[in-house]
């Protein structure tokens, strides 16, 4: 999971459960990279890409509790 340093303030209360979340997709065989972002049309928002494919999709999280976020991330994974 990859944080740019001026946003690691905005992830703190999702920090580990978004890293859990795609270690958890990743041991499932799904070759995933999530990326935490601000985002000036979504507010925070994460990335989700699959590794060796420009193909990605922006989830929003701006608002959420750290709970609703991980269920939005992990509804928006494409299997």
């Amino acid at each position: 999971m990859i944080i740019n340093k001026e946003d690691e303030h905005a992830f703190r209360d999702y920090d580990e459960s978004l890293r859990l979340l795609e270690s958890a997709f990743v041991m499932a065989g799904l070759d995933i990279c999530f990326e935490c972002i601000v985002d000036k049309n979504y507010g925070k928002a994460v990335e989700v890409s699959k590794k060796g494919s420009t193909a990605f999709r922006y989830i929003g999280i701006e608002g959420d509790s750290p709970a609703q976020a991980l269920k939005d991330v992990a509804n928006g994974v494409r299997l």
